[in-house]
């Protein structure tokens, strides 16, 4: 349950994304997202404790990640563990947002210049049928907490209700069937 509230909760309660959606999309979206994240990460995380009773195999897990943990810590000296932080910080983190930001702008782009101004208009009156539509999108492809959010904006700029957005931000990056498929091989099926 802990491992799924982490899996469902990160992307959007990173520093990065937050600080990308308060920029993109505003004050209320910047506390919106990181809210929304952490209760719809306590209900899947006790989701998956009230289905799964494979205590022994988390035990052995859980004392395995810890053996490895503590026998890298003893061979890596601090200095170079501390490098390698700054280094994530400020090289490796910074590639991987721009990537995926630029990525989302060139999405976003194509959906300004292609998607006509009245096409959300049909779900104006039924919000409700808007955020079905947006899970039916966005469940099926990995979509980059940083690199939804242009796509998020483009997509009200079009009509698209501020619920609807925020649910495209909450379900692409934490329920994508690449992320299900990877949690359905290492935990299994109910979880």
């Amino acid at each position: 349950g802990a491992t799924v509230s982490f899996l469902i909760s990160t992307p959007q309660t990173g520093v990065d994304s937050i600080i990308a959606t308060y920029s993109l999309m505003g004050l209320p979206f910047a506390i919106a997202r990181p809210l929304v994240a952490l209760v719809t990460a306590v209900f899947g995380g006790m989701m998956v404790a009230a289905v799964e009773g494979h205590e022994d195999e988390k035990a052995a897990i859980a004392e395995n990640v810890a053996e490895t943990c503590v026998a890298h810590k003893c061979k890596t000296p601090f200095w170079k563990r501390l490098l390698n932080v700054l280094r994530y910080g400020f090289v490796e983190m910074v590639e991987d947002i721009g990537k995926w930001l630029l990525v989302g702008l060139l999405i976003a782009g194509m959906i300004t210049a292609l998607v006509p101004d009245e096409w959300f208009a049909l779900f104006k009156d039924n919000s409700f049928l808007s955020i079905l539509l947006v899970l039916l999108i966005t469940i099926p492809m990995y979509l980059c907490a940083t690199g939804s959010i242009p796509i998020a904006v483009a997509l009200m700029m079009k009509g698209l209700s501020p619920g609807a957005a925020l649910v495209l931000l909450m379900a692409g990056p934490a329920s994508n069937a690449a992320s299900i498929l990877v949690v359905r091989k290492v935990m299994g099926n109910r979880t």
